[in-house]
């Protein structure tokens, strides 16, 4: 019988990727020794599921997103009576450790004694104390202990799929929705040194094939504690560093690619519409050999404003995700972000002009200028934009090589393109509405471009879809070969109003085409 104090029910933080410990080998060459296969070790953090008690989720890799989860109130399962407390307490026992101890993060598969299996992916700390790795066992068992080096109280809590509200072995798997668990602390006692074991000799798939696959095997992903290696040792050196994402993709629907599915795991839930595509633009310029942006994190979400990057929020436009902005660490190299349409309401003048009027006598048309020009208004988005740039530069204040690609808006229709329609094409706009939206874009971009121009930080640069030679000109809605989705392309597409007047797969690789190009 495993004890649950061994192996940890798991845990991690939304802080943890932005952090860098020292770490510490030993050096020197060893003859072999019976320890060299008890360190493995994962790269990606990935909650897997495979008819764990009769339920199977899609995979999840949460390597560059896992730090959004524990500091999101909406993500935490409430395990205690006392669960606002236990939650504050946790991240605050962590936020110490992150200060005066240290941390491992791990994988852990589970099985459920039938052929399923889940993975756990979790986190293991002590406060006060510097802690140590260890081996211990005896091959073919051997395994690396997180261990404290005073006896001290250490603590844990885990994401996964499956709810453990009930003891530790139930048969409820959970609902394919990730939460962090916290499920207490793991003490010393008089017999034994307090540990959790954080990786163990054996092998390791994500789609593990055989039974042996499937047991409590324990994979570390990070730490930031010392390391003592035992005499003969020559297997792989513990890494301290867990991957940072060298290339972050925020902002709102026009970079998570609405209107453009199937959308990636998670973010097309009753609970998560952030409707990241991998069709979208990041993950076309992520996949470019080329440009090599390395480790991606992938956060703009459908609806976003500069609140919801900057705050987070539980409802439309961040969906509980947690502000975008902690995915900048200071081993980020490159940023992408679109942003201010939601701010000036976008979707619900485009709305009017599909259902209604927008021209610019209407309500929709005047509220978005509003929000542009009117300097009186809290939300007016010059001042927004400033408030978005000075925090994204604190975050990146230790980079000066980084570039912050703040990429305009296309002309989505034009005067000109209306005229030049094709036969029942565009039946839903006049002409005047058609410039109303022309000019929406034109002076939003020129907000944009300013704000940027007015941040004066040479690490921002301006991405113009509106200039002479933009991929996007030439393909505005109403016209042969439009670049938008329209009501038609919508339907086709099984979507709903959302994806109107959003890039369609052409429009998406316009957009990585404009941004590579100032990437050269």
């Amino acid at each position: 019988m495993l004890s649950i104090r061994r192996y940890m029910l798991p845990g991690l933080s939304l802080i943890l990727a932005s952090l860098v410990f020292p770490i510490m080998f030993s050096t020197g060459a060893y003859a072999v020794s019976q320890y060299d296969n008890a360190y493995n070790h994962v790269d990606q953090l990935k909650i897997v599921q495979n008819n764990y008690n009769g339920v199977t989720c899609d995979p999840l890799d949460i390597t560059m997103t896992y730090q959004s989860y524990l500091n999101n109130s909406a993500k935490w399962y409430p395990t205690t009576s006392a669960f606002a407390t236990t939650m504050q307490a946790y991240k605050s026992s962590f936020a110490q450790a992150r200060q005066a101890g240290s941390w491992t993060v791990s994988v852990v598969l589970v099985n459920d004694g039938s052929g399923g299996y889940t993975s756990i992916v979790r986190i293991n700390w002590f406060e006060d104390d510097p802690g140590k790795l260890v081996f211990k066992g005896t091959s073919p068992n051997t395994q690396v202990e997180y261990q404290s080096t005073t006896d001290t109280q250490g603590h844990y809590a885990f994401i996964s799929t499956i709810d453990f509200a009930r003891p530790y072995g139930s048969t409820d798997a959970g609902n394919c929705t990730p939460h962090v668990y916290a499920v207490g602390d793991f003490v010393a006692n008089a017999n034994e040194e307090t540990y959790a074991v954080v990786s163990t000799e054996g092998a390791f798939s994500w789609t593990p094939t055989s039974s042996s696959e499937m047991g409590h095997w324990a994979n570390l992903f990070a730490t930031s504690t010392n390391v003592q290696y035992p005499t003969g040792y020559e297997g792989a050196a513990i890494s301290a560093n867990s991957p940072t994402a060298t290339y972050v993709a925020m902002g709102d629907s026009f970079s998570s690619g609405e209107g453009n599915p199937p959308f990636e795991y998670g973010t097309d839930s009753a609970s998560d519409k952030c409707h990241r595509s991998p069709n979208a633009y990041p993950r076309l310029l992520q996949s470019d050999s080329s440009l090599s942006l390395g480790s991606t994190a992938f956060v703009a979400c459908s609806g976003a404003t500069t609140d919801d990057v900057l705050n987070g929020g539980s409802g439309a436009g961040n969906w509980g995700e947690g502000p975008q902005v902690d995915a900048l660490l200071s081993d980020t190299e490159v940023v992408t972000i679109t942003i201010g349409g939601n701010n000036i309401k976008f979707a619900e003048f485009a709305h009017a002009c599909l259902f209604g009027s927008c021209n610019s006598s209407s309500d929709e048309y005047q509220e978005s200028w509003d929000v542009m020009t009117d300097l009186t208004r809290s939300d007016y988005l010059p001042s927004q934009l400033d408030s978005l740039f000075s925090d994204i530069a604190f975050h990146l204040w230790q980079n000066t090589s980084v570039k912050v690609y703040v990429v305009g808006y296309p002309y989505v229709i034009t005067q000109a393109s209306w005229n030049d329609r094709g036969v029942g094409i565009c039946s839903d706009f006049d002409e005047d509405e058609a410039i109303a939206a022309e000019t929406i874009v034109s002076k939003l971009d020129t907000v944009i471009e300013t704000a940027v121009t007015d941040f004066d930080d040479s690490r921002f640069v301006y991405v113009d879809p509106l200039a002479t030679g933009s991929p996007f000109l030439g393909h505005e809605l109403c016209r042969n070969g439009s670049y938008f989705n329209g009501i038609e392309t919508s339907g086709a597409l099984g979507g709903d109003d959302a994806y109107v007047f959003h890039p369609d797969t052409n429009g998406q690789q316009a957009y990585a085409d404009l941004i590579r190009s100032y990437m050269s």
